[in-house]
């Protein structure tokens, strides 16, 4: 009886990884390390040559590496920024500026998110980044930075394809004085993982191999 319900056991642990598994539709990752473990094959857009601040348009195609994606806002694109580290603003503070990969398939994005003032300077503030894949999933995540790169980092995986990110000011707490902003946008593919039945025989074999120890421990005792 012991021994049927230790391999009831095992069975049952190993469809909870399938489920585990498959459940996985976006997960957020909020350091670099973090989320190139999680990603291969990436390609990131500095925005270096935007080097005269001004109006670049509504939209623009532009590149991460190997990947393809389009850049909006509303009311139109802004380059900001200081000449040795340049990035991407809105023209309208309650824009929010829109990011769709083209062509090539990324299953990961990421990058720093946060206001700048007029002049291109950091300015502080919280900001909504939302994210939405293939699947139909969609997660909108709060980051509140303290500068360019500090605490502005945050990235996504999916298991689907990711179809868009925007930032902007957070539902209910218009910014007024700052604009959207964003810098190093970063496109990946996911990394490997296990396929959701590679994950049941994990289980299962861990579940018996439990199961040959209880019936050893019996036998000796």
């Amino acid at each position: 009886m012991h021994q049927t319900l230790t391999l009831r056991s095992a069975i049952a642990g190993a469809l909870l990884l399938v489920a585990a598994s498959a459940q996985a539709a976006l997960t957020a990752y909020n350091t670099p390390a973090s989320f190139a473990a999680a990603t291969t094959a990436s390609g990131t857009d500095t925005f270096s040559d935007l080097i005269d601040n001004g109006s670049v348009g509504v939209m623009l195609d532009r590149n991460a590496g190997s990947y393809s994606y389009r850049v909006s806002a509303p009311s139109g694109l802004w380059a900001s920024g200081p000449a040795d580290n340049p990035f991407m603003s809105s023209s309208n503070t309650n824009d929010a500026i829109t990011v769709a990969p083209l062509g090539s398939m990324a299953n990961g994005i990421a990058g720093n998110f946060f206001f700048s003032d007029i002049a291109g300077n950091f300015a502080a503030g919280p900001l909504a980044v939302t994210v939405q894949d293939s699947t139909g999933a969609s997660l909108t995540l709060t980051v509140n930075p303290s500068g360019y790169s500090s605490g502005s980092f945050m990235g996504f995986v999916s298991s689907g394809y990711i179809t868009s990110l925007s930032v902007s000011a957070p539902a209910g707490q218009p910014n007024t004085t700052a604009w959207s902003s964003l810098d190093n946008l970063t496109l990946a593919a996911a990394a490997p993982v296990p396929e959701p039945g590679t994950w049941a025989l994990m289980g299962l074999g861990l579940g018996l191999a439990g199961l040959g120890l209880v019936r050893r421990r019996r036998t000796q005792g």
